[in-house]
């Protein structure tokens, strides 16, 4: 993966006191932790302070082409290069995680977290040329945050602004609403859903 993906992807944090946020469930429950390492592995190399940023996760996704189901591993035992980290924007704490960060992003997330008010979007980029955009009528983009519906988080922890901050351990559901890809001089409507067991590291470590 090129260094800009990683710095791109964590573009556009914004917080609560100056965007508007939406209430969504969001449970804190320790024992998730036992649930999420079932279905991580651990064969890429760790960070400073032995932290594993980059592990192999199931690859639970659902893709829709205008609104036809195109592919599902829902059912299957597929896994993907997947990386998570998190890190505070002002008042609000924002974590992100992806699929493919060594062989090109296949879909991710971004969670935001500010008081009680959660905002959950599917995280979208692209590494050779603008690809995404969340309407027809607009130029595409690299990066784009796609709203999501239905979406359930579930987080070992809320981490404060500590010298030792923790590692996070989580789970994410959500159906996403529609952006449109673009390839070459074509355009197609499509979204995305997820469920995804997530380890995510400071982003300083």
């Amino acid at each position: 993966m090129k260094p800009i993906l990683l710095l791109a992807f964590a573009g556009s944090l914004l917080s609560c006191t100056r965007s508007a946020t939406r209430h969504e469930p969001l449970r804190l429950d320790r024992n998730i932790r036992t649930q999420v390492l079932e279905h991580l592995t651990f064969p890429h190399p760790t960070g400073r302070d032995g932290a594993a940023h980059f592990y192999d996760n199931h690859y639970l996704v659902q893709w829709f082409t205008n609104d036809e189901l195109e592919y599902s591993s829902f059912d299957s035992v597929i896994s993907q290069t997947f990386r998570s980290y998190y890190e505070w924007a002002e008042d609000t704490l924002v974590i992100t995680g992806g699929y493919g960060w060594l062989t090109g992003l296949q879909g991710g997330f971004e969670i935001r977290v500010c008081n009680t008010d959660i905002q959950v979007f599917n995280k979208l980029c692209s590494a050779n040329q603008p690809a995404y955009k969340l309407r027809e009528e607009e130029p595409p983009r690299f990066i784009v945050n796609v709203p999501t519906q239905e979406s359930q988080v579930i987080l070992s922890e809320l981490p404060g602004r500590t010298d030792k901050p923790p590692v996070l351990y989580g789970f994410l559901s959500f159906n996403g609403t529609n952006f449109y890809e673009q390839k070459d001089s074509l355009s197609q409507r499509r979204r995305m859903n997820m469920k995804v067991y997530f380890r995510s590291t400071p982003l300083s470590s």
